[in-house]
């Protein structure tokens, strides 16, 4: 079975680069929804939300393609992170399953002031997030937003729905900071880390540990191409083996790429679609 996949990176609340790029790949607005005329589909690798200034736009137009079909999403650290600060934790009502931080403030600010603005478009949004799966395994080609671990994947089954989408109560084990189930969301959705000297990272925090990058080791034996977000490569984007990130880091100023995917069709990089920068 031939099927066309267009594989978009992390959106970041970039509405008008995403229409765009949409637009660019050949969909077209129909009854609410961007749909392509060729019957292809958008699959989207996380981070939808935090960045731009129209993060519940992305959303709504994300969650209108998946409900007409002619859309896929995955949660990204963003998404989850959103959703977390959001929801009161059930084993000490006062405080949330992200703490509002002076530095979690700041990373969700813009999200945070449209929910405020907007408290039913918000939960919408919200209940829309919190219901997209961890990563998608399809017949040619697999989707995670950071890392691709199997040992993670084991460690969260318990807690997912038969969508792969975290329940109820797996949010708030997946939202712990300490605890395997907790380590296995974060190392799908953040990737893994090393320590490194210690920096100033562009935000003014400070860290000592860094991202691994972990698609430079070739040891994944799966054929299936790998596609991925999260890592704010610079462009063009390239390829590893059959890794492949399409986060061209519009979250830095950079702009929204795609790959289009055949599943009759070697991989190359010719098939990176581009659109602006980041607003």
């Amino acid at each position: 079975m031939r099927y066309g996949l267009d594989i978009i990176g992390d959106v970041h609340g970039n509405a008008a680069l995403l229409i765009e790029l949409l637009t660019k790949l050949g969909y077209v607005l129909r009854d609410g929804a961007y749909v392509h005329p060729d019957g292809r589909m958008a699959a989207f690798t996380g981070d939808l939300v935090d960045g731009g200034q129209r993060n519940l736009d992305v959303v709504d137009i994300v969650r209108a393609m998946v409900i007409a079909g002619s859309g896929l999403a995955i949660l990204g650290n963003h998404d989850f992170n959103i959703v977390a600060f959001n929801r009161r934790d059930p084993r000490r009502p006062a405080k949330f399953l992200r703490s509002h931080s002076e530095r979690h403030i700041q990373q969700c600010a813009q999200t945070q002031a449209e929910i405020d603005a907007d408290p039913e478009r918000g939960a919408r949004a919200l209940a829309f997030l919190a219901s997209l799966p961890l990563w998608l395994e399809l017949p040619a080609v697999r989707l995670v937003h950071a890392h691709w671990d199997l040992a993670s994947m084991a460690a969260l089954a318990p807690h997912l729905d038969e969508a792969n989408a975290l329940t109820h109560e797996g949010f708030v084990e997946a939202a712990a900071l300490s605890g395997s189930v907790g380590d296995a969301r974060a190392l799908l959705l953040s990737g893994p880390e090393a320590e490194c000297a210690p920096y100033l990272d562009r935000s003014g925090h400070h860290r000592t540990m860094d991202r691994v990058a972990w698609w430079l080791k070739g040891d994944d034996r799966d054929p299936r191409p790998l596609f991925f977000g999260h890592y704010a490569m610079p462009t063009p984007l390239s390829i590893h083996g059959n890794a492949v990130c399409v986060d061209a880091g519009v979250a830095k100023g950079g702009p929204i790429a795609a790959y289009r995917f055949d599943s009759r069709t070697d991989l190359s990089e010719t098939n990176f679609v581009y659109c602006g920068t980041a607003t």
